[in-house]
């Protein structure tokens, strides 16, 4: 379709400052050229044209702006023409601008333009807008740049400038940043540092509404004297609040928690002393006294490694433990002596050194079973109890008498027996006293000639039999007496 048999209905499109601009119909666009806005020379496009083309390269262009705005032939533009060979679609180079379709409008645009207008000079006469110099000022050395100038570069060329531009002043920025960092931050006021004597002050003050508060409001009282001491146990005010606490948990009988605060502020010692309070917490004061030995030095350092060895023993009954701790004592103190040596012994002088203490219990046993199975015969002397280890080294309690006796008011001189203690029981293996005593001591002996104990279990044997007659004492003690007492009969020997 021709532009000269186009209708009011049909829609143009314009280039308008280097933008795409429309639909427009035909009366605008004789309104546009009456205005000056656009020139004959601006580019057009409508449905059903292959391309861009100038308004004045239309055939009966001015047939059909006379149709529509009563203009004449003669060119409606104040600006010296230009040829429509400048502004032909290739000097633009619309080959890489599509046509835009009917609608919507095409997307992509045409650089900002304004059509012959040189610029740094005036404005087109007869237009709104202003000169942006004055006529003195509009005079340069190098020719100015037209618009065609510019079209010619093309929107490529023109964008990738821009954003080379871009790209460039980020970079910068960042360089910027890179060398002089970042701003400074405002800077905050200085809080007040509270000097020492005010904080000391303020610690007197909250100690002193605790104390007085202690009896009719424990539990806060309590809270508060534990935040003095956490904040500084070792000024007057911690030390003071330390106390305070110590006396309320020993008065409420609180052990475990005043052996726990003593723990805390690092004192072991004092805290096995309210850990020993209590035989449940007994662990605890073991774990103290070590601890207090780890801490302290010499003759302190010595004591509670002995007391520790003690509780160990006596209470606790753990002699595996306790060996240990009595063989780092000798390791650590070699100049001083201790009374533990009972249990760094061998086994052979264990069973020996702890018989020698049990031997008199020993004698006390024989004597009342003599009595039992004799009861007309009295021993002038005592009789001798010893532990003998045989040739294969296994070990037997056995009992010797050799001396005089009193039967039924006679005296008979150099009588023996001899007994072997089999399972707490004596029995009588060899005498002299009558034939009849001698037949039976001897099937005795052949019978318990194999019952003999290997040295673990003599050992283990005696230590039971000493806990048991002993049980105040501890295995390395000398026991004073024996829960068994003298029969009336040997009362004098």
């Amino acid at each position: 379709m021709s532009f000269l048999d186009s209708n009011d209905n049909q829609s143009y499109f314009l280039v308008i400052e280097g933008e795409q601009s429309g639909p427009f119909s035909g009366q605008d666009i004789a309104d546009k050229l009456q205005k000056g806005l656009i020139s004959t020379q601006s580019l057009i496009w409508w449905d059903g044209q292959a391309t861009w083309q100038s308004i004045e390269s239309i055939k009966d262009f001015q047939s059909f702006l006379s149709k529509h705005s009563g203009l004449s032939d003669a060119p409606l533009t104040t600006q010296p023409p230009v040829s429509s060979s400048e502004l032909s679609p290739s000097s633009f180079e619309m080959e890489n601008i599509p046509p835009p379709d009917s609608s919507p409008a095409p997307e992509e645009a045409i650089p900002p333009i304004k059509e012959d207008i040189i610029f740094a000079s005036f404005a087109i006469p007869g237009s709104d807008l202003k000169p942006v110099f004055t006529k003195e000022e509009g005079r340069f050395d190098s020719a100015p740049l037209t618009v065609t100038e510019i079209v010619k570069k093309g929107p490529i060329k023109s964008r990738a400038l821009l954003m080379v531009g871009i790209f460039v002043a980020l970079s910068l920025i960042s360089l910027a940043f890179l060398f002089l960092g970042k701003p400074p931050e405002a800077v905050k006021p200085i809080a007040k540092i509270a000097t020492k004597e005010e904080v000391l002050s303020e610690r007197k003050i909250k100690l002193t509404k605790a104390l007085s508060e202690i009896l009719l409001q424990p539990a806060p009282s309590i809270i508060a004297l534990n935040d003095l001491l956490t904040h500084n146990p070792n000024d007057e005010v911690g030390v003071e609040a330390l106390r305070a606490l110590i006396d309320n948990y020993r008065q409420d009988h609180q052990y475990q928690k005043a052996g726990d605060l003593l723990l805390k502020v690092k004192k072991p010692g004092e805290a096995a002393r309210f850990f020993l309070q209590e035989p449940s917490l007994y662990p605890q004061a073991e774990t103290s006294l070590f601890l207090a030995f780890q801490q302290t030095q010499s003759k302190e350092s010595a004591d509670f490694l002995l007391a520790d060895i003690q509780l160990l023993l006596n209470s606790m009954k753990n002699y595996e433990l306790a060996t240990e701790r009595i063989r780092l004592f000798e390791k650590t103190f070699p100049a001083l002596n201790h009374p533990y040596g009972y249990y760094l012994l061998p086994t052979p002088q264990r069973i020996q050194n702890i018989f020698n203490r049990l031997s008199f219990y020993f004698v006390e046993t024989v004597m009342k079973h003599i009595s039992t199975d004799f009861p007309q015969l009295k021993l002038v002397t005592r009789p001798l109890v010893e532990v003998k280890q045989t040739t294969s080294g296994d070990f037997r309690i056995v009992a010797h008498y050799q001396g005089d006796v009193i039967l039924s008011n006679d005296r008979i001189r150099d009588i023996y027996f001899v007994f072997w203690l089999i399972d707490d029981h004596w029995n009588l293996v060899d005498t002299n006293l009558t034939r009849e005593r001698q037949r039976y001591a001897q099937v005795a002996r052949e019978r318990y000639n194999a019952s003999v104990m290997s040295p673990a279990r003599m050992l283990q044997y005696l230590e039971t039999q000493f806990q048991t007659q002993f049980s105040d004492k501890s295995l390395h003690e000398l026991p004073s007496s024996i829960n068994s007492s003298p029969s009336k009969e040997n009362k004098d020997f």
